[in-house]
């Protein structure tokens, strides 16, 4: 299992919020077989998102795939 912190979500911002949640919805259209799950953690500068999947992915790879399949038209 792998986790990335979303650091720039802030939970208290009702977008960031949002945006984390299109993130989740996202990764498991990607990977449906991850078990990509959504957490809020507790950290000096407030509730910060952190997705985990149950997959061997890098943050790199993660993120490649999220940008191309999210500039991709439908």
């Amino acid at each position: 299992m792998i986790e990335f912190a979303l650091d720039g979500l802030d939970g208290a911002n009702p977008l960031a919020f949002l945006a984390a949640l299109g993130t989740l919805r996202t990764t498991d259209h990607i990977w449906p077989d991850a078990g990509a799950r959504l957490g809020w953690e507790l950290t000096g500068a407030g509730w910060r998102a952190r997705l985990a999947l149950g997959v061997d992915l890098s943050a790199a790879d993660w993120l490649e795939r999220m940008a191309t399949h999210l500039s991709e038209p439908e």
